[in-house]
């Protein structure tokens, strides 16, 4: 029975996590957090497919999105009150999802290295930019997906990662 119920998750998880991904980025206020509330989200619905049973992929695709709401409420307003007692700082904050990226597609540190001042180019772009890019090159969504996402006109959308883009290949492009 376990091992149906781990099968049946298995398919659901497969069939939900870019949409459900997707969604989270769109929505969090802190993209690095994306990676932990999805693991919180996807291991809440496995505890309760082992107690309920089982459930199409278009039902569990809108309870996953309503755990996904639920968590970014609990969580943001239990960060509100860690922030009434005590101040957080920016180097305290936890946002870690570049130097993830930097470390799984370029193990060398120097590429690593790259990895990361790419990033913070991206960063200093602004929000809406870095989520661009997290949805489109992470992700694999379409620019037209990317922006339905983000609330923003698909021409926005491509002009900020094109723009970013040649931004990037001026600053890196290697001289012969």
């Amino acid at each position: 029975m376990a091992q149906m119920m781990q099968q049946e998750f298995e398919k659901i998880y497969r069939e939900t996590y870019r949409d459900i991904f997707a969604y989270t980025v769109a929505c969090i206020r802190d993209v690095g957090n994306t990676d932990d509330l999805l693991q919180t989200v996807y291991t809440s619905f496995f505890r309760r497919m082992l107690r309920k049973g089982t459930m199409d992929v278009e039902s569990a695709r809108k309870y996953l999105i309503k755990s996904v709401k639920h968590e970014l409420t609990r969580y943001y307003g239990h960060l509100k009150r860690q922030k009434e007692i005590r101040s957080l700082s920016d180097e305290d904050a936890v946002d870690g999802l570049e130097y993830e990226f930097a470390q799984e597609e370029y193990p060398d540190l120097s590429q690593g290295a790259l990895m990361q001042e790419i990033w913070q180019m991206i960063e200093e772009r602004g929000e809406v930019t870095k989520r661009l890019f997290i949805l489109h090159f992470r992700l694999g969504l379409t620019i037209r997906e990317s922006a339905e996402y983000l609330q923003i006109s698909e021409s926005n959308a491509t002009s900020r990662i094109y723009r970013t883009l040649n931004e990037l290949k001026n600053t890196y492009r290697e001289v012969p």
